[in-house]
């Protein structure tokens, strides 16, 4: 039986709150002497974090699901490993007030890099170790067939055609992330020259999207149209993905690109699973990153109405 009562006043616990507070700290990776309400916690700030523990200081090649003697925060920030003090502040202020003690992972390896930083408690300097999910980047080329009206201005299409392909790429921002960039956009008609046009596209600095995602070439083709897209270009009208190739880079020597495409071999990616990853420890400290400057997009109209 605990008899010690709680710091704020109240009575001492009975033996089942005791019971419910110890077990609710329990998950599939064990008892975990309170990460699992670090990791609770940090997920209000950084929707990714996730706590693996470490058995010794050496660097994780997977997550280990035992109690060990060390932690290994993973988190995404924004700015990644060039992360700013006030990206972070809030992990470091999260870990001081939740753990009991400081023993984490500290030694990184080429696939997991590991960041330190200090607080100071009782003006004890402590170091707390975190790795930063890193970029897996994303090339999309595609060609979406639509109908225009031939009645239209030609320099009316060009820009509803730009901005047809710009809520589009929104879409997948919203669904991935991505940075500021522009975007090459072709419009297509086989009756004049093609025009390209560099179009800017604002990027999703937050934290959408997760860590070892899920999701299929099909998922990215269905963004392409929806009311709004209809209602905003009324001159044209979406008639198909006529193509649609989407190369996932994981950016890391050794480990090879898949290729997501309409009609090809490979439909469907799962980081976990799927052999993006060829050494098979990497998955988990990972996320989907898009530079608008490697989408290329072309608006094909294919009839006149």
């Amino acid at each position: 039986m605990n008899t010690l009562p709680f710091l704020s006043g109240a009575d001492a616990e009975s033996d089942a709150i005791y019971l419910n507070r110890i077990t609710g700290e329990k998950t599939e990776y064990g008892t975990q002497n309170g990460s699992v309400a670090v990791e609770t916690e940090l997920k209000q700030y950084y929707q990714d974090a996730k706590i693996y523990v470490n058995q010794s200081v050496n660097a994780l090649t997977a997550p280990v699901p035992v109690p060990g003697n060390g932690y290994n925060l993973i988190v995404r920030t924004p700015n990644g490993i060039n992360a700013t003090a006030a990206e972070i502040s809030q992990i470091f202020s999260t870990l001081s007030n939740r753990l009991e003690f400081v023993n984490a992972q500290s030694a990184g390896s080429a696939l997991h890099r590991v960041n330190s930083g200090v607080i100071y408690t009782s003006e004890i300097p402590q170091n707390y170790y975190y790795t930063v999910a890193q970029p897996v980047s994303i090339t999309l080329t595609g060609v979406i067939n639509v109908r225009a009206f031939s009645t239209a201005n030609r320099l009316e299409l060009i820009e509803q055609a730009n901005d047809f392909a710009t809520y589009f790429i929104n879409r997948i921002m919203s669904l991935l992330s991505g940075i500021d960039g522009t975007t090459n956009v072709t419009y297509e008609d086989d009756e004049y020259a093609d025009v390209i046009t560099a179009v800017s596209i604002a990027g999703n600095p937050g934290i959408a999207g997760t860590t070892a995602p899920k999701f299929g070439i099909a998922t990215i083709r269905d963004l392409v149209s929806d009311m709004e897209t209809m209602f905003l270009t009324p001159q044209i009208l979406y008639d198909s993905v006529a193509s649609l190739s989407m190369v996932i880079n994981p950016n890391v020597g050794g480990e090879a690109s898949v290729t997501l495409a309409i009609g090809g071999g490979t439909q469907f990616i799962d980081f976990v699973n799927d052999i993006l990853f060829t050494d098979g420890t990497s998955w988990y400290d990972r996320y989907v990153f898009i530079d608008p400057a490697n989408i290329n997009l072309t608006i094909k109209v294919t009839e006149w109405i």
